[in-house]
């Protein structure tokens, strides 16, 4: 945690500076960094996004939550995109290189739809009358 407020504090000297300056502003980064500091951060375990989502705290710190909005939709870890492309190396093999990009981007999304069932080509025979 304490690694994020460092890294709000100096991308907030950054930013609000020339805002400060254009604005006319009194508050400064280092002010307001100080409020909020003084305030308390949330604990280490709780929602960030929720937090920042509060609007007294986005009246009260906007320059931090600015630089909050920038900094948290940030993805942590890469493992989406490379499950991406392991899904699509299964499906671009050595007998099937000839799809276009339009055509593996349409077979990619059938193949998360149908994985996560979203997507069914055989549910409209599940509510079919039998013959009988």
């Amino acid at each position: 945690m304490q690694e994020l407020s460092d890294t709000l504090a100096r991308a907030a000297r950054k930013t609000i500076q020339p805002l400060a300056k254009s604005t006319g502003s009194p508050t400064t980064v280092d002010e307001e960094y100080n409020v909020w500091m003084a305030h308390g951060v949330e604990p280490e375990h709780s929602d960030v996004l929720g937090y920042w989502r509060n609007k007294t705290v986005q009246t009260t710190f906007p320059v931090l939550f600015r630089i909050a909005m920038d900094y948290l939709p940030v993805q942590a870890t890469s493992v989406p995109s490379e499950r991406a492309f392991s899904s699509s190396a299964e499906t671009d093999t050595p007998r099937r290189n000839r799809l276009g990009p339009t055509l593996m981007e349409a077979t990619q999304v059938s193949k998360y739809l149908v994985k996560r069932d979203r997507l069914s080509f055989t549910s409209h025979m599940e509510h079919m009358p039998s013959d009988e």
